[in-house]
């Protein structure tokens, strides 16, 4: 067994970058980490129709997780065009029939970053109040020979501190310590040029148990990294770290050419 799959073993569950197709679920760990290495899309074969994007010099699937709306399928649609009528409350609203769209869950900005030899997915979010990362990862990068390096320091936190959710009412478990953890960024060009060698920065995170993603960087850290977000022709997305002075790719969710 290699030292890269004994790595990734030790990490089933915890957003190990795979090949198996962006925006799954990963808890099947991939027999290899890939190295993230220059690749654009270019027009013509694989272009932005196929929904995938070139990493490595692999060619994977890019899908987010899809629901149904209202619990119906949205194929069907309503040809009527709502109109605001006053109702016998006294009060406006959209007289039925009002047509049926698709609406999908949407994707997060997720890019690929590096932990040692490692490559995990982090979340940038520009929604959320702090960097986090999951308590039960941050345990295993501390255990692990490969990663412990990288976490730097961990501190307890003064104050009670908890994330709210999206819904009110929504609280999670209390975040007790810090880890500040160097992570690396393998930096591509957009023109498919030799890229910029890696760079290491550090994240200073709160752990938050049973977190939803394993690395999570929030806004604050957002700006102070002044990173910036925007698409090319061929619907890859590109991140900006200002700061750094790199560039990386985004995964992209699948295109749906029926919405």
């Amino acid at each position: 067994m290699s030292t890269a799959y004994r790595v990734e073993e030790h990490f089933q569950g915890h957003g190990v970058w795979g090949d198996e197709g962006f925006g799954d679920v990963l808890d099947d760990v991939p027999k290899r980490v890939p190295r993230f290495r220059p690749g654009v899309r270019k027009s013509g074969a694989g272009s932005a129709a196929s929904g995938a994007g070139t990493l490595s010099g692999l060619t994977v699937p890019m899908r987010p997780h899809r629901c149904e709306v209202l619990g119906r399928k949205a194929d069907v649609r309503s040809k009527s065009v709502p109109k605001m009528v006053k109702s016998s409350v006294g009060k406006y609203e959209f007289a039925e029939p009002m047509k049926e769209v698709k609406y999908d869950v949407g994707f997060n900005c997720v890019i690929p970053v590096r932990i040692g030899n490692s490559v995990f997915r982090m979340c940038v979010d520009t929604g959320g109040g702090r960097s986090m990362i999951r308590k039960e990862f941050s345990d295993k990068l501390q255990k692990n020979s490969h990663t412990c390096k990288q976490v730097l320091q961990r501190n307890r936190i003064i104050d009670e501190v908890r994330c709210t959710g999206v819904c009110d009412g929504m609280s999670s478990a209390t975040l007790d310590f810090t880890a500040l953890v160097q992570l690396t960024l393998d930096p591509v060009r957009e023109d498919g040029g030799k890229p910029p060698p890696p760079v290491d920065f550090q994240l200073e995170m709160g752990e938050l148990p049973n977190a939803s993603d394993s690395l999570l960087m929030g806004f604050p850290d957002i700006v102070r990294h002044q990173i910036k977000f925007y698409d090319d022709a061929d619907g890859n997305i590109w991140v900006d770290w200002g700061v750094l002075g790199v560039t990386v790719l985004a995964e992209r969710p699948r295109q749906d050419p029926s919405v």
